[in-house]
């Protein structure tokens, strides 16, 4: 029988850098060539074996099926397994697959220097953020899937992108009349011309403060500041509401109300008054009958 070919063969793997030139004198490759029946087979599987651990770069070859269907085994299902077990060639781990023994001492020089760039570019990533971590490869070779991609945060609303509402303000009853609630309504407007609108906390103070004082005084007080361009309103403050000489704020404040809004302030007082003496003409109407 001619065994020329099968002889250059395995000198051609002694001179490799996956099988080195003591492994074929080794009692663990006479062990295990014994038990799958060659020289030549055992150096197939270890050839097998060990490139695809050394491409993967991970010791773990998965589980029983997983190796003999890589080396493409014909034989008796798990014998092959069985006997890399037994030659010392894998080792079973804790979660029941298979690791190539001591791996990393046996690897051709090309797959240490590839482990090295790799260890440096890791510690590289992890100085810069510590809170990147490298994803190793699976077992068979497949990187994992990537994870779902988080869904993305609300984006906040900007600021100004939508007009809060219009505060509302509860008249009390003392102060609860249409001439009081249209020159309050009037009022409101003036501070959005200044562009100093009334807030709501603003709003309840005022009513509040209103409500202790009679009606006249109340309109009186708000006519007077809406007449003088003022943010605030002074009830009872006669002097103040009666002088017509405007001190320096005053006449800063002036400046804020255009001659149409004072064109309308005077216009609704006269609407105001008709309305009041109609009023009036009514209630006499209605005693005399």
């Amino acid at each position: 029988m001619d065994t020329s070919g099968s002889v250059n063969w395995l000198r051609l793997l002694e001179g490799s850098e996956v099988a080195r030139p003591s492994l074929f004198t080794h009692r663990k490759f006479t062990r295990l060539a014994r038990m799958v029946g060659g020289r030549y087979k055992a150096v197939g599987i270890l050839e097998m074996i060990w490139r695809v651990a050394h491409e993967c770069g991970d010791p773990i070859l998965g589980s029983d099926e997983d190796v003999e269907y890589s080396i493409e085994w014909d034989g008796e299902a798990g014998a092959c397994v069985k006997a890399l077990l037994d030659a010392g060639f894998i080792d079973r781990l804790e979660s029941g697959d298979v690791a190539i023994h001591d791996l990393e001492h046996h690897e051709p020089e090309y797959v240490k220097s590839r482990r090295r760039k790799e260890n440096q570019r890791r510690k590289e990533r992890e100085s810069r953020d510590p809170a990147v971590t490298v994803t190793g490869q699976s077992r068979n070779c497949h990187p994992s899937p990537a994870p779902a991609p988080a869904p993305a945060p609300n984006k906040k609303r900007k600021a100004g992108s939508k007009k809060s509402k219009s505060p509302v303000f509860e008249i009390p009853e003392t102060l609860r009349n249409a001439a009081f609630v249209e020159v309050f309504n009037d009022f409101i407007e003036h501070r959005k011309q200044i562009k100093s609108p009334l807030t709501q906390l603003a709003g309840d103070r005022l009513v509040a403060k209103l409500a202790k004082h009679a009606p006249d005084a109340a309109l009186e007080a708000i006519n007077a500041s809406i007449e003088n361009g003022w943010k605030g309103v002074f009830p009872g403050d006669t002097a103040r509401n009666g002088n017509k000489k405007m001190t320096q704020r005053q006449a800063r404040n002036q400046g804020a109300i255009s001659p149409r809004a004072i064109a309308y302030r005077k216009q609704k007082q006269a609407e105001n008054m008709a309305e009041e003496l109609r009023l009036q003409a009514e209630e006499k109407i209605k005693e005399a009958n």
